[in-house]
């Protein structure tokens, strides 16, 4: 059964059981939700009794008259165009004058300044990382017996390590 959408009025092939359950349905199109009916139905030829009045004929409408240009001075409408001057056609490069393209963009890189050093930050937050990771593995060392008197399940990584002494 075809069904169309309400809002963009794509249509949809669709069986019957759909319809017949009254679930609502999502168009792929301009994702809208609706319930299809017996309404969704494209009909099929027009009632022959029913008639249809034409539209009533509408007045047209006269377009806008152009604006009028103003009036250009005689001289103005004489005078000859400027010259065009044809584009010059492409060109090939020989081996050596290839040789001298590429020492000219040479040139030009050498003489563009130099870029700055990379900072050592970086290097300065690794050197801080790992002196804290080292204080920290010092730490769980010296003060093993309080963590695990605090932590009874950290007892059994300090006998795997080979620090735990009872």
């Amino acid at each position: 059964m075809k069904i169309v959408c309400p809002s963009c009025a794509a249509t949809y092939e669709v069986p019957e059981s759909v319809v017949a359950s009254k679930r609502a349905v999502r168009c792929a199109r301009c994702g809208g939700d609706w319930v299809p009916g017996a309404a969704d139905e494209p009909p099929s030829a027009p009632p022959e009794e029913a008639t249809v009045a034409p539209p009533a004929p509408v007045a047209p409408v006269a377009p806008e008259p152009p604006p009028v240009a103003e009036e250009v001075s005689e001289p103005e409408l004489t005078a000859e165009p400027p010259p065009v001057t044809p584009a010059a056609p492409p060109t090939t490069l020989a081996a050596d004058q290839w040789q001298s393209v590429a020492a000219a963009i040479a040139a030009e890189a050498a003489a563009q300044p130099p870029t700055p050093a990379t900072p050592k930050t970086p290097i300065a937050a690794w050197f801080v990382s790992v002196a804290l990771l080292a204080i920290l593995a010092a730490s769980s060392v010296a003060f093993r017996a309080p963590i695990m008197k605090a932590w009874p399940a950290s007892t059994r990584l300090y006998a795997a390590l080979g620090l735990y002494h009872p």
